[in-house]
């Protein structure tokens, strides 16, 4: 019984009634109208409705429910009623005929008035089956049909079709083709011109039993999509074919629905008009050939010039970008290992080993790029084959990310592991499967912050069955950056990179997620990448369950060929000593995002050099106004701010604009040069560099810090203008000689009082002062005043004593003695000169 939407199942012994569970097929919609129910033996249940011979087949899980209309062969959607025979047959009574359907083949076989029946239309409800004699009887509205459904038998005469008449319409006349027809591998052909606009075709079937229940079907190949549904009129008409050659295939049933399944065929060929024929278009191409030809000719030169140079600085500003960005992968190791490898000749034994350490592990980062690059082209050469092996892949993925917990514990970076189920039985190829999962996991702790968070999450997807696929997720989550949504179409682009600036927070050569999609794709499965900027990205893996392939060890290992070097390199703690500790040392400060660059510099030259480190240039800004280094050296390609912004601030900046600063970087092109040089960089040096080409630069720039402190030296007036390179360290003397001059009448006027005026503190003024002139704060202040001392005695009628309490000194003797030994002669000399 049914309530119009569910259907329900009473049973009579227990007197309950059961709702019965179902799901559509094909997701078809259906609203139950119970005319019938007949269930069979294969506890199919076949159900009379108004809206067609509805089926409840019995599925794995719950019934399949699938509905049966006039487009399946019933003759009419509204059934009365359903008698199984002893066959095996449904016999369907309908208000449009009688139908026999063999369940089995689901084929129906269906009886009308002109095969016997009463009439076509069948009553609701009214049918019977005969106890002893088994004899079917069916009620209609012209009376009642009884027989025995053993005795009935279908004509199995097949009717062979002939085409009658072949006509087509030229300027509305009608035109006989058939008299005109050639044979064809034994059938017909006809030509027609493009003005024939009509082609009537005529066919009948050589079957006469009821030869009004005959039905016919046609194709016309290379017009029609398929074959015509079958029907009762027994000609076919075309207009408008255009040129080309056509085959018309026509074939007919006879009144039991039997068809005859070989066809006739007529071959038609339309000829086209005579402006296109291939002579015709031969003629065009050439009249066009003549005509465009000279203009071509005259314009190529030009515009292949223009698309050319337009193409060529385009590419050359792509090419720069990317091979900028690579390249610097390259060198940032390339510089270490041939820096470590000059300089442990001259080693310990303890620093040999550990430097052999950092050349093996920045060694084995660039031969993993290397081989990235390799495999991306054997992948796109279709040169990689897949290797599968059968085994608990959640416990190959754990074991695997072992080799990371090293690398996210050194960034203060929780990596978790939380797989779903485990053990995890499927096939899986190592090599590739280690390589996805590294790179996502390296990418992820690669751009999480510190105290951050990584999780590798595993579940399983579908279901194992004939109609559905189990596929194996895996999750990378982190909590880093993000990612903007312009850039999450193209993540997966080789060499593409979303930071292309000098600035990228980390580095990358935009090789490991193209790598990755290849490889993914390679398997069968599917990758995607869910991120919103500040809030950190998901990478999603999808693969296909199989288990095919040979069982392999319990114990898999990792790969022999992916030996990934997770270790980070310990950073070198570098003391700065203070600024009244009077070291002849001078302080380097070095501004690199590479850990075992910064390690390697400060190698090189702590043994002649105070050495001070900064990891990216926000941080190297910082420490340059805090410490006031005397000589900078800083990479180009950083996060925060890039090298050439690092140079740009820091020589605009008061405090640390007499600096010099060497630009140590990959980017070794003329224009990266000029770019440097114009930001007020001292030196530019390329990576992978000479340790005696860094040590030339610096000894040269600190000789030059020399010459200028001899030259200042050289002026023995105050009125005299300090004539320095920079304008902005001209600007910082003039201000500091007008405050201690100011000042200069009393003696209280202290180094502190100087300091606070100044907006410094006392070690950033001690070491710009020492840095311009070679004097200490206190020696430069006494010379400022002994300077306006000698001015005051010059052009003033004052006495030794009286011009030494004027400019701070309270002691007249001890202000004759510095005078002395500062002029070279007492100041009495120039008040005996006056007089």
């Amino acid at each position: 019984m049914s309530n119009g939407k569910d259907i329900y199942r009473y049973d009579l012994r227990k007197k309950q009634l059961k709702k019965i569970a179902y799901q559509y097929k094909n997701n078809q919609k259906i609203t139950f109208g119970i005319a019938h129910v007949h269930e069979d033996e294969k506890d199919r249940i076949w159900i009379g409705s108004r809206q067609g011979l509805l089926l409840l087949r019995p599925g794995p899980k719950t019934y399949v429910l699938e509905k049966l209309t006039e487009r399946d062969g019933l003759p009419e959607r509204l059934v009365n009623g359903i008698i199984p025979d002893d066959r095996g047959f449904l016999w369907i009574s309908t208000m449009g005929g009688l139908s026999r359907l063999d369940p089995e083949k689901m084929v129906f076989r269906n009886y009308y008035a002109s095969d016997g029946l009463q009439a076509n239309e069948f009553s609701y409800g009214v049918f019977y089956k005969g106890l002893y004699d088994k004899k079917l009887m069916f009620g209609g509205t012209a009376g009642c049909n009884i027989f025995d459904p053993g005795s009935i038998r279908d004509n199995v005469i097949l009717p062979n079709t002939a085409i009658t008449g072949i006509n087509t319409v030229l300027n509305n006349t009608r035109l006989d083709k058939l008299l005109n027809a050639r044979q064809r591998e034994g059938s017909w052909e006809i030509t027609t011109t493009h003005d024939e606009k009509v082609l009537h075709i005529d066919f009948s079937a050589l079957h006469f039993a009821v030869p009004e229940r005959n039905k016919y079907s046609y194709y016309l190949e290379n017009f029609d999509e398929g074959w015509n549904a079958p029907t009762s009129d027994n000609f076919a008409t075309y207009t408008n074919l255009k040129a080309g050659s056509y085959r018309f295939m026509v074939k007919a049933c006879n009144k039991d629905g039997l068809w005859n399944e070989a066809p006739t065929v007529l071959w038609i060929r339309v000829l086209p008009p005579w402006w296109k024929t291939w002579w015709a278009y031969a003629a065009y191409i050439i009249l066009a050939l003549f005509f465009f030809g000279y203009l071509y000719l005259t314009q190529m030169k030009r515009q292949y010039q223009e698309l050319e140079t337009k193409r060529l600085a385009e590419m050359d500003q792509l090419k720069s970008r990317l091979y900028a960005n690579i390249t610097h992968e390259f060198r940032t190791p390339l510089t270490v290992i041939l820096g470590l490898a000059e300089q442990l000749r001259d080693e310990s034994k303890d620093r040999m080993i550990e430097g052999l350490g950092i050349i093996k592990r920045n060694g084995k980062n660039l031969l993993a790029l290397i081989n990235q690059m390799l495999d991306l082209a054997k992948l796109e050469s279709g040169g990689v084959a897949v290797n599968y092996v059968q085994g608990d892949v959640v416990g190959f993925i754990e074991y695997s990310l072992d080799s990371f917990q090293s690398l996210a514990h050194s960034k203060q970076i929780t990596l978790d592991f939380l797989p779903r189920e485990r053990p995890f039985v499927m096939d899986y190829d190592a090599v590739k499967l280690m390589q996805i999962v590294s790179n996502l996991v390296s990418n992820a702790i690669k751009f999480t912050p510190e105290e951050g968070k990584v999780e590798v999450k595993m579940s399983i997807e579908g279901e194992e069955s004939p109609l559905g696929q189990l596929r194996f997720i895996i999750e990378v989550a982190d909590s880093g950056m993000g990612i903007e949504e312009e850039h999450l179409d193209h993540v997966f682009d080789r060499f593409y990179q979303a930071d292309m600036s000098n600035t990228r927070q980390k580095e990358g050569s935009g090789i490991g997620l193209a790598l990755s999609r290849e490889l993914v794709l390679l398997l069968g499965g599917e990758i995607s990448v869910l991120s919103k900027p500040g809030a950190g990205s998901v990478f999603t893996v999808k693969l296909p369950v199989h288990r095919e392939a040979t069982r392999a060890a319990e114990a898999v290992g990792l790969p022999h060929n992916l030996d990934f070097e997770a270790e980070v390199p310990a950073e070198m703690a570098v003391e700065v000593a203070g600024f009244d500790q009077e070291l002849a040392t001078p302080l380097v400060l070095v501004i690199e995002d590479n850990a075992d660059v910064r390690n390697y510099l400060s190698n090189i030259l702590r043994k002649d050099y105070r050495v001070t480190v900064a990891a990216d240039g926000l941080q190297g800004i910082e420490k340059a106004l805090d410490i006031i280094p005397d000589i900078i050296i800083s990479d180009v390609m950083m996060p925060g701010k890039d090298g050439f912004e690092v140079c740009a601030s820091l020589k605009n900046d008061e405090k640390t604009s007499h600096v010099p600063i060497i630009m140590l970087t990959a980017r070794a092109a003329v224009e990266d040069r000029i770019t440097g040089i114009r930001q007020g960089a001292d030196a530019y040096i390329a990576k992978p560099f000479h340790k005696a080409e860094l040590f030339a630069q610096i000894e040269n720039l600190l000789e030059g810090r020399k010459k200028l402190h001899a030259k200042f030296l050289q002026y023995d007036r105050p009125e005299q203008e300090q004539d320095i390179e920079n304008e902005l360290d001209n600007q910082f003397l003039a201000k500091l000689n007008k405050i201690v001059e100011a000042g200069s009448d009393h003696e209280e006027l202290s180094i502190e009082d100087v300091c606070t005026r100044m907006l410094m503190s006392r070690m950033q003024l001690h070491r710009k002062i020492k840095a311009l002139t070679g004097l200490s704060t206190s020696i430069y202040i006494r010379n400022i005043r002994l300077k306006r001392a000698e001015n005051i005695l010059r052009n003033e009628p004052l006495n030794v004593g009286e011009v030494a309490y004027k400019v701070g000194f309270n002691d007249p003797k001890y202000f004759s003695r510095l005078f002395t030994e500062h002029f070279g002669y007492p100041p009495s000399d120039i008040i005996q000169k006056k007089s």
